[in-house]
């Protein structure tokens, strides 16, 4: 299987989440399954796109985005969802999201859930038996991968996964070098 994580800021700007969109479903077409958590923003974004090309493309050959929510219902999400794989993460996801959050035992059991959903964004469906994915595709502020982003692109760093953050001009180059190619 061929993933990759789009996740990034909700605050992303308009026309990065625009490009966003773009890259998902040209990743769809390429054969890559979008892994998100349903946020607003950047994660929205790359589900868009992803199932914008499930609805113009072979629905056979598409997958489906991972959607991994911290919670059911989060972000006024239907409780049923095609889209969605979890509504909350798995156990083993809170240590593992324990061990790169610098001060995990400050965090409030919601901001827990959502650093641990972060842990499927680049592990997959079962953290105990892992399908990294391939790669990262966000946008962080000034491109210094904080906030929650942030502590996914700690988890990616430490599995080696590669990551692209749209908010330096190289990584947006190597992106599009790679799409076109």
């Amino acid at each position: 299987m061929k993933a990759y994580a789009g996740i990034g800021s909700r605050s992303t700007p308009e026309l990065v989440l625009l490009d966003m969109q773009a890259f998902a479903v040209r990743l769809s077409y390429l054969g890559f399954t979008l892994r998100s958590g349903g946020a607003e923003g950047a994660d929205t974004a790359f589900e868009k796109g992803a199932l914008d090309a499930r609805r113009h493309g072979d629905k056979r050959e598409l997958s489906l985005p991972e959607i991994y929510l911290p919670w059911a219902k989060f972000g006024n999400r239907p409780s049923i969802d095609i889209s969605t794989l979890r509504t909350q993460p798995q156990a083993e996801a809170f240590a593992i999201a324990g061990q790169f959050h610098p001060a995990w035992a400050r965090c409030s059991g919601a901001a827990q859930r959502l650093h641990a959903r972060n842990v499927h964004q680049i592990l997959g469906p079962d953290v105990t038996d892992p399908i990294l994915s391939k790669f990262v595709i966000c946008w962080t502020k000034d491109g210094m991968g904080g906030g929650g982003t942030g502590q996914a692109l700690r988890i990616a760093k430490h599995y080696g996964v590669p990551t692209f953050d749209l908010a330096r001009q190289a990584d947006v180059d190597r992106i599009v070098k790679g799409l076109l190619s």
